[in-house]
């Protein structure tokens, strides 16, 4: 849909007048081909082909120019491309402006000699909450450090400040389900911790989404794939406690304490691949160790 017309119609326009001596040669490329956008691999390769295509025609010494425009908030472009992801990029930090912002940043570009530019109200440091996975190096810069001394506490010191028991399930379930709410933009109280996420509505994007909220607040790789794995709050919420080390039942907290220091062995019964390897990501570099040496010796 995004790919041919935008790459052909370039590409095209560009044969056409390469002879020719222009003085300007503008591309309305997207912010999708810097930041990318879920699901939309077709429409972010199309906008990078421009922004290429631009740095071509420069180094062939031509006149070229590529915008990698944000959103406008009173025209179509992007906001009709995304359809409802605008609402969810818009969440994640990149805001929109106007068309008369627009109009008065590209007269200002005009006048530089550059290849290509971003034009958008950014928020790098929530973008880089939500997508933990995808940090830019070139992002870096704009990402300010952490405060320590008023960071908020972690999703593990929250729960080990609650006596184990109902207090502390409760809790991390709250936690799911709020989480689960943003994802769907649903009223927490409608969310049921034993109703599957499919159910609910989950698609493999929010799923993305919601591994990435969580990775964030438990600062442990998370894999879109647990929501099927362990499609309830209820299930998840185990799982989760488990990989933080933290016990639910007051009756395990004694037991935990005692083999916290023993090897983990994952078991691999019942369970499916992506588990498997999710599970094997959580493990220490000791334990891989440990269990590759008893592996040997069978």
């Amino acid at each position: 849909m995004y790919l041919t017309p935008k790459v052909a119609g370039s590409w095209n326009l560009h044969v056409l007048t390469q002879h020719i001596d222009l003085d300007y040669f503008v591309l309305f490329s997207s912010v999708a081909s810097v930041l990318g956008t879920p699901g939309q691999g077709s429409y972010a390769a199309a906008n990078a082909f421009l922004d290429a295509l631009a740095r071509y025609r420069q180094a062939q010494g031509l006149a070229a120019l590529s915008i990698n425009w944000g959103i406008w908030a009173d025209t179509g472009g992007m906001a009709i491309s995304l359809g409802h992801w605008v609402d969810r990029l818009i969440e994640r930090g990149i805001s929109t402006f106007s068309s008369k912002e627009g109009l008065a940043t590209l007269e200002r570009l005009l006048q530089c000699d550059v290849a290509q530019v971003g034009v958008m109200p950014f928020d790098a440091q929530r973008w880089q909450q939500f997508y933990p996975g995808a940090r830019i190096p070139y992002l870096s810069m704009l990402v300010q450090p952490a405060d320590t001394e008023t960071a908020a506490p972690s999703l593990r010191e929250e729960l080990l400040a609650v006596p184990a028991g109902r207090r502390r399930r409760t809790l991390l379930e709250t936690y799911l389900r709020e989480q689960v709410a943003q994802v769907l933009r649903y009223p927490a109280a409608q969310i049921a911790v034993d109703v599957p996420f499919a159910t609910m509505g989950f698609d493999s994007l929010m799923a993305v989404e919601f591994a990435n909220r969580v990775s964030t607040d438990s600062t442990l790789p998370m894999a879109a794939t647990l929501i099927w794995t362990y499609p309830t709050v209820e299930a998840l919420a185990v799982y989760l406690a488990e990989r933080m080390g933290v016990s639910l039942d007051e009756e395990a907290t004694a037991a935990q304490a005692a083999s916290s220091s023993s090897t983990v062995q994952p078991s691999v019964v019942g369970e499916g691949l992506d588990d498997l390897l999710t599970r094997i990501a959580g493990l220490s570099d000791n334990e891989i160790g440990n269990l590759l040496e008893r592996t040997t010796r069978l």
